[in-house]
Parts: C-alpha cells; sequence; structure tokens
C-alpha cells in the first residue's frame, strides 16, 4: 500500500482543466486616479490605462503620470487667475450655453478628449467652465471629471436605426480633432475663420439636412417664396464651421418639429457645437477694439453665424439664452456697417435685411434697446425702400417707423415711472401716424409702377395696421376697447384672413402682426367675437408655416393678456408680463 502510495506520488499527474481566474482588482483609494474618483474597484497595476478606464473610454490618471490631455490655449498662456465662487464675469459661454441648451446639451457638445482637471477646460479658446460651481446649478450633484465623460459618452452614442428611419451618421463627431481646427483651438487670437472639415462635410447624412434647408426651409421662410434669399449664408458656409454646422442645425429642428424625430438629436449637437464656436468667436469680438480689426469677409461670417443660432433657437421654442449672442451681435454689426456699404454688396444687403426684421420682431428691442442704432439702419436703407427684400418685402419702410415706434414705447414707460416727458411721447405718436398714413400713400403709387408687387401690398397693409395698433395701444395706452383700436384690429384680422385664404406673400411673417392685434383683441360680440377670430387665424397660421415652437410661446403670453384683461376694458402691457416671466421672445 505504502509502495503504490510512493508510485502514486511520483508518476506525473494528469493535466487538470485550468481554473478560471478572476482579473486582479485593485481598491479605488491605491488605483488609478479616475477609478478613485468615480468610487470603482481598478483592475490593473500602475500602466498606460487601466481595462476598466478603456472599457468606458474615460482618460486614465495614476498619481505618478501627469495628464494626457491635450494642452489647451488658456494652459500654454499659465494658469488664469479665478475669482470667488459668486463672482460672475461679465462673458461666460458655458452659463449662457447652459442656460440657451439646458445642461445636459452644454455637456454634450462633441470633443475627442475631455481633461482630467476640470477648471481648465477650453474648446476653441473658451473657458467652458462657469466661475460659479457646478453643484448651485445642479442641486448639490457633485459631478467629477469621469460623470463629466460618461454624460458625453452616452450623448454622443449614434441614433440605432430603428423605427424612427435611417440614422444620421455621426461617426465624425467622435473622430480626432483635426490639425488644423487644433492650431485654430491653441491660437485663438487669430480672426480667420478655419474651413469646414472634409470629414464634416461628407456626412452621408448631411446632404439631407441641406436639401432640406435649400428646398424647403428657406422657402418657407421668405416673403417671395425663393430659396435664393438666403445664399449668403450658404455661400459663406464653405468658409466658416460654425456657420455650417448652425444652418443644418436649425433645418434638423424644423425637421424634428415637423415629425421627423430621427433628426432632433443630431440637431440638438450641431446646434451646441455651433453655439459654442459663435460664443468663441464673439468673446474676441467684445475685446476692445477687435471688432473693428476684424475683415469684413470674417466679419459678416460671424453675424450670419449669430443669425443663424438665432433662427435654430427660435425655431425650438428657446425663450431665454439669446442675451450674449444679441449683444456682441449688434456691436459686430455696428462695426461691420460703418465700413461696408449695403446699397453697393449684394450679400451685406441680405444680412442686413434678416439683421433688421429679427431686430424690430422681438421683446429684446423693446426691454433692452435695439440691436443697431436707428440712424445707422437709416443711412442704409435710404436708398433700398422700394425694393423686394427677402424677409421684410416691400415693407422695409415700415421696419424703420418700428424703430421710432419702440424709442416711443420705452420712453412711455421710462415716463409713467418717472411722471415727465408724456407730451412728448404724445407730440411723437401723432407725427408717427401721419407718416404711416403717407406710407399707405406710396405703397399704393409703387404698385402701380410695378404691378409684379401687387401681392405684397396685403402684407405691407398689415404691418402698417400692426404698426398703428402698437402707438394707440403701447404708446398712447388706450384700452382695446376704445373705437379707434376696435377698427384697427377688426381691419387687420379681415386682412391676415385674406392673405391666408388667397395664399398672399407675407404669410409666413404675419405672426408679429397677428400677436399685437391679439393681445388688443375684444371678447364677445354677435357671432364670432375677435379673440376667436385670433385663435382661428394662430391654428391656420401654426398649420400653415409648421415647425416653429415659439408660435406656442407667444399665444401662451397672449392669452395671459387676455386673462388680466378679460372684457378687455383695461390697458394691459404685455412688455410687463414678458418681464414678470423673464422671458426673451421673437414673433418671427
Amino acid at each position: 500500500m505504502a509502495d503504490a502510495s510512493s508510485r502514486s506520488s511520483s508518476s506525473p499527474r494528469s493535466p487538470s482543466p485550468p481554473e478560471r481566474t478572476r482579473p486582479k482588482f485593485r481598491r479605488s483609494k491605491d488605483g488609478c486616479l479616475t477609478c478613485r474618483r468615480r468610487r470603482k474597484r481598478c483592475d490593473l497595476e500602475p500602466g498606460p490605462s487601466c481595462r476598466t478606464c478603456q472599457r468606458l473610454k474615460l482618460t486614465c490618471q495614476w498619481p505618478d503620470t501627469p495628464a494626457r490631455a491635450t494642452p489647451s490655449a488658456r494652459s500654454m498662456r499659465g494658469t488664469p487667475q479665478r475669482g470667488p465662487p459668486d463672482t460672475h464675469p461679465q462673458f461666460d459661454p458655458l452659463g449662457v450655453l447652459a442656460s440657451a441648451l439646458g445642461m445636459h446639451e452644454a455637456l454634450a457638445t462633441p470633443a475627442p478628449e475631455l481633461p482630467a482637471d476640470m477648471s481648465q477646460t477650453v474648446v476653441g479658446g473658451v473657458d467652458l467652465m462657469p466661475s460659479f460651481p457646478f453643484n448651485d446649478m445642479l442641486g448639490g450633484f457633485e459631478i467629477d471629471a469621469a460623470t463629466l465623460q460618461l454624460w458625453a459618452a452616452d450623448c454622443l452614442q449614434p441614433q440605432p436605426p430603428g423605427n424612427g428611419g435611417p440614422a444620421l451618421d455621426l461617426s465624425w463627431y467622435a473622430r480626432p480633432e483635426s490639425p488644423a481646427r487644433a492650431a485654430s483651438a491653441a491660437a485663438p487670437t487669430e480672426t480667420v475663420l478655419s474651413p469646414t472639415s472634409a470629414t464634416a462635410r461628407n456626412g452621408p447624412r448631411h446632404a439631407d439636412l441641406l436639401q432640406h434647408f435649400q428646398s424647403t426651409l428657406s422657402r418657407l421662410v421668405t416673403c417671395s417664396g425663393d430659396s435664393g434669399g438666403f445664399s449668403a449664408f450658404t455661400d459663406l458656409a464653405d468658409r466658416s464651421t460654425s456657420l455650417y454646422l448652425s444652418i443644418l442645425a436649425w433645418a434638423g429642428r424644423h425637421m424634428a418639429n415637423m415629425g421627423a424625430a430621427r433628426y432632433e438629436a443630431v440637431s440638438e449637437r450641431l446646434g451646441a457645437e455651433a453655439g459654442v464656436m459663435v460664443l468663441a468667436e464673439l468673446e474676441k469680438v467684445g475685446q476692445p477694439g477687435s471688432a473693428g480689426r476684424m475683415d469684413d469677409e470674417d466679419a459678416m461670417t460671424v453675424l450670419a453665424t449669430v443669425l443663424m443660432v438665432i433662427q435654430f433657437r427660435i425655431c425650438r421654442g428657446d425663450v431665454w439664452g439669446f442675451d450674449v449672442l444679441v449683444e456682441r451681435g449688434g456691436m459686430l454689426a455696428s462695426s461691420l456697417f460703418e465700413r461696408v456699404d449695403s446699397a453697393h454688396n449684394v450679400r451685406a444687403a441680405q444680412f442686413l435685411d434678416n439683421l433688421i426684421y429679427h431686430d424690430v420682431l422681438s421683446s429684446f428691442a423693446y426691454t433692452r434697446g435695439p440691436m443697431v442704432p436707428y440712424a445707422l439702419i437709416l443711412k442704409h436703407t435710404q436708398g433700398q425702400l422700394s425694393a423686394l427684400h427677402t424677409l421684410t418685402g416691400v415693407n422695409l419702410p415700415v421696419f424703420c417707423l418700428m424703430y421710432r415706434v419702440i424709442k416711443l414705447i420705452r420712453q412711455r414707460r421710462q415716463a409713467s415711472e418717472q411722471g415727465d416727458g408724456l407730451l412728448e411721447v404724445l407730440s411723437a405718436a401723432e407725427k408717427l401716424e401721419d407718416e404711416l398714413e403717407a406710407e399707405r400713400q406710396r405703397i399704393e403709387t409703387l404698385v402701380r409702377t410695378k404691378p409684379d408687387l401687387g401681392a405684397h401690398r396685403h402684407y405691407h397693409e398689415a404691418f402698417r395696421t400692426a404698426t398703428l395698433v402698437q402707438i394707440r395701444g403701447f404708446v398712447l395706452c388706450e384700452s382695446p376697447c376704445s373705437l379707434k383700436l376696435r377698427l384697427l384690429v377688426r381691419q387687420g384680422l379681415t386682412l391676415l384672413e385674406t392673405m391666408i385664404e388667397r395664399n398672399l406673400a407675407g404669410v409666413c411673417s404675419m405672426h408679429w402682426v397677428l400677436f399685437i392685434i391679439g393681445v388688443m383683441a375684444l371678447p364677445g360680440g354677435l357671432g364670432e367675437n375677435d379673440r376667436e377670430r385670433v385663435g382661428r387665424l394662430y391654428d391656420e397660421y401654426s398649420k400653415r408655416i409648421g415647425g416653429f415652437m415659439n408660435v406656442p410661446r407667444s399665444r401662451t403670453l397672449m392669452h395671459e393678456v387676455w386673462a388680466r384683461n378679460q372684457e378687455g376694458r383695461a390697458f394691459v402691457d404685455w412688455l410687463d408680463i414678458v418681464l414678470e416671466y423673464d422671458w426673451e421672445l421673437y414673433f418671427v
């Protein structure tokens, strides 16, 4: 028995199946810095990267290894002095972007790699970290670099093909930054815009968005129905990544609002990246004397991007986050049009028309003042009053008069608080009414000499009527039940109903007219009352124009005015409600 046991122990053992070995885990306090912050166990000795970070595509850091993030432009210039946590700088790109697009979108801005030290995060030369703590913005929820990277990774996952149709190809977003764009980010003081990368241009689904913009969206929002009205924007998109992305973002958002939900995610990502880029460009404009040193072509490109980002956010229904775009865009436009003569520059004329249109038809002009001074507008429009423009149509003289109406409304609101200057306001209002009557005669003469402009007569008269309603209602503070206002409101409603029934030029731009007339409409009466007519016109307009979420916003505002003035016997200023809501609204 002993011999057998001895032989058994001396003979070679048969090979046994290999045992399953578990990967070696280290405690969080001994692992890489990334796993420590995430409070996860690390599975590798110090090395280039642990398997957990490789699997989650995170930046793996070890105590004795410096961060491998690409040095930013700010870090190459030296570590900045940061102020106290409760001090807000004058210009804070992430704060603006987060308020405009939502924190989720701001954090989802595509980037090749997020540095571990988030206090030094720079995109395109702009510090993306606000001076106030993230904890205040997120209700006390602590965020570290690893969590931000996880959020960004989730947001950058391409949408799989499914029930919503073919997904857009977003693979180019996850690719490393091209050398040209990296050089541009490292030298933020240069004003020359980097060209759009070929990879971004050749996205297979970007052609769908461009096609929608050129064939549908640009025709939908122009008075003439001509897609060439936005040719100045598409031409300059060849030299600007931010302008190109903002055009795609606007087109994608409109398609999503019209029911193509598969375009919503890509629109948000494109819009977020375009927003970061244009804020970086506008930060340079805000430096003393920088706008005057910028080349005219580059200045027009940045202004075009500002207008496109504004239109993207309007289409999305945003009611905040426009302030930096409006302030810095106005500075840029004022400097540009001091040097450029729009009468001899077709591209500049298109941008000026777009700028005037969005400037006048916004709450900003009434609460903070117009983007561009009236004297500069008058200088550029004197020789173009009889021309047909993309957005303003033949109404450019009326839009110029609206600058003066806005000034009177602001003056009246200040005079009401101070108790003086009311006589001056009254005198100026009467003068404006006389000029609007002369404008009616001018358009009649113009239509006789140019019969092809006859289709724009109703559009012109509708805006002229709405301007008269503003003077009577918001300058002179007449109640909606006054005979003059009741007549103007009913004339305006009849004009809008005729425009929709006949599908006349200017239906796309009737939003402002409908709102101004609507807030002064009366309830009651025999048959269909004025407020019911306004509601029916809002329904028809939303159906006809479609895809613009700012329209329900203005309708909400109008209903609040009605709720505070149910019988129409008092004067309720819609601007007071805008300030109460803290809204920034465009009626386009």
